[in-house]
């Protein structure tokens, strides 16, 4: 069982003339990135001959996927996440929410009760994975912020789709 890498996926951010955005995702089928750089531009120079959108942006990615997936244990939906909320760095009481999708339950500070649904902030694993989005992390939160302090967390669900 291992992640393998299963090519590379495009995403193009395209604007309207109001400054809406909307994004058109592409697979790519070469799985060499120096050729799919090249190929990129092949598509952009194709999609500018069809769109009056303007390509504000576009992403690279390299696809990896499980190649013996198993599902997870029972008790685990999609649907529910931990809400972490910390303040952004250098931007005084701004604050900004990342979440743990499917956290375990040692996440929260109980399991039954009004505990369930809040976020032990104090669990080493919980300050670890906040610690990812701060300065000396190796990530950002959504708009490129950093994060600080960590404030709070609460479980939260979100609208099933689908099945």
């Amino acid at each position: 069982m291992a992640l393998v890498s299963t090519g590379f996926d495009l995403s193009i951010t395209l604007l309207d003339n109001s400054g809406n955005d909307t994004t058109l995702n592409v697979s790519m089928r070469e799985t060499v990135y120096a050729t799919v750089v090249t190929d990129v531009a092949t598509v952009l120079n194709a999609l500018n001959a069809v769109s009056g959108g303007e390509v504000a942006s576009y992403r690279i990615t390299q696809v990896f996927q499980e190649d013996a997936l198993s599902l997870p244990s029972v008790g685990f939906q999609a649907e529910v996440s931990a809400s972490l909320t910390t303040f952004v760095e250098d931007m005084g009481t701004k604050k900004a929410n990342f979440r743990i999708p499917m956290p375990v339950p040692s996440v929260f500070v109980a399991t039954i009760g009004s505990g369930a649904n809040v976020v032990n902030t104090a669990l080493q694993a919980v300050l670890d994975y906040h610690a990812l989005f701060t300065t000396s992390g190796v990530a950002n939160i959504s708009d490129g912020e950093v994060a600080g302090g960590l404030l709070a967390g609460v479980r939260v669900t979100r609208a099933k789709r689908g099945g």
